[in-house]
């Protein structure tokens, strides 16, 4: 899903409603984040995924470890090393 705003705060908005659609239908369902077309002359888009298993066996479990959008975690050796 990507999802193109004109507005400066879409990428929020877009980080609130795959969190929201996360939370119903795919919990335990990994978040990607990344960019999304780039064209000339305009800024990048977001580009967001959200990633399941049918069988409903989670992928990622610990979902205070994604970022938000509006405020980046920075890495610490904790979250490097595990």
């Amino acid at each position: 899903m990507e999802y193109r705003g004109r507005r400066s705060d879409s990428g929020r908005l877009a980080d609130e409603l795959i969190r929201k659609l996360h939370a119903r239908f795919a919990p335990g369902g990994l978040l990607h984040y990344g960019q999304g077309k780039c064209i000339r002359a305009k800024p990048a888009a977001l580009g967001v995924g959200l990633y399941w298993r049918k069988d409903g066996v989670p992928i990622w479990k610990n979902s205070d470890l994604i970022a938000k959008v509006d405020s980046p975690a920075k890495p610490t050796s904790t979250t490097l090393n595990g």
